[in-house]
């Protein structure tokens, strides 16, 4: 957090190659998350280009004490990005449909039966759509609460509350098992 409050008073202060050193540690997290929400490499590629396009445009306005943390704003016009994407583009799927595991690939090759998957996928889909994006942010984008907060506009006390209540009901259902499995091996 330090490196990056270097970086943004560098770019504030008129250095816009600094830029490049955030983009690099930020990029792979980014295209991850928003490549979960649309489970399309194109448009992931392209609302990641998006997001950071928009960051730098706006870097000028950030700060930290009335933001957050850098990574939490990020996330947060990811999110955004994300969000319009789907309202202005009716030919694509609805977003609460789209939910599915990144890397979808590599969980294939470490979860040795595709039903159990598909298992996961369709349990996923059951949460409500806020309980979705906390788990995924926490469990495979490794967020804090605090950076979860930040980037839903909720208070910590509420996202640990919509997690617990969402662990909960993926273990009443026995996916939990799957998970840890999954999350074991990786």
């Amino acid at each position: 957090m330090e490196q990056d409050k270097e970086l943004i008073k560098k770019i504030q202060s008129g250095d816009s190659s600094a830029f490049a050193d955030l983009y690099d540690r930020y990029f792979e997290k980014i295209y991850k998350f928003i490549y979960y929400k649309t489970s399309h490499k194109e448009n992931a590629e392209d609302l990641c280009s998006q997001t950071f396009t928009k960051a730098l445009e706006k870097i000028s306005d950030f700060k930290f004490t009335k933001t957050g943390t850098f990574s939490a704003w990020l996330y947060r016009i990811a999110r955004n990005t994300v969000i319009d994407f789907y309202r202005t583009s009716p030919q694509q799927q609805d977003i609460d449909k789209t939910y599915n595991l990144y890397q979808e690939d590599d969980m294939e090759n470490k979860i040795s039966n595709k039903q159990d998957l598909d298992n996961i996928k369709d349990k996923l889909g059951l949460l409500k759509q806020e309980q979705k994006e906390i788990i995924v942010m926490r469990v495979w984008d490794e967020l804090s609460y605090k950076e979860i907060s930040e980037i839903m506009g909720k208070s910590e006390a509420s996202c640990k509350m919509n997690f617990s209540r969402g662990i909960k009901q993926l273990k009443n259902s026995l996916i939990s098992i799957i998970i840890i499995i999954a999350l074991l091996v990786s």
